[in-house]
C-alpha cells in the first residue's frame, strides 16, 4: 500500500539549505607539502581540514534561508556535531542518558 509522502517536521541541523552552495572543483589545486594533496587555491582557512589534517568540503552559511535540502549535509555543521558530540538533529549536546 503506498503511503502519501508528508514532510518532517523537524530540519535537522546538519541538514544543507538551498541557499547554500559547495565551493566549485575549479577552486582545488594540488598542494606539495611535504607530500601532494588536495588543496583550495588562495589562503587556507580554518575550516578546511580538521584536526588530523584531512581536508572538508566548502560550502557557504546561511542556514534556515531558502528550502532545506533533507537529503543534503553541510559539511560544516556535520564536523561541529562529530567533534562536539552534539545532537545532529537539534545541535545541542547529546543526551547522557539510559537510551545513550
Amino acid at each position: 500500500m503506498n503511503r502519501p509522502r508528508t514532510r518532517p517536521s523537524v530540519v535537522p541541523f546538519i541538514a544543507s539549505w538551498n541557499s547554500e552552495l559547495p565551493d566549485l572543483v575549479a577552486g582545488l589545486t594540488i598542494e606539495y607539502d611535504p607530500e601532494s594533496r588536495l588543496a583550495y587555491k588562495g589562503l587556507p582557512l580554518p575550516t578546511d581540514r580538521d584536526l588530523g589534517g584531512i581536508s572538508s568540503a566548502r560550502m557557504s552559511h546561511s542556514p534556515h534561508v531558502g528550502k532545506p535540502i533533507f537529503d543534503g549535509v553541510h559539511p560544516t555543521r556535520q564536523r561541529f556535531c562529530m567533534f562536539e558530540m552534539s545532537c545532529q538533529v537539534c545541535g545541542w549536546p547529546a543526551s547522557r542518558n539510559k537510551d545513550g
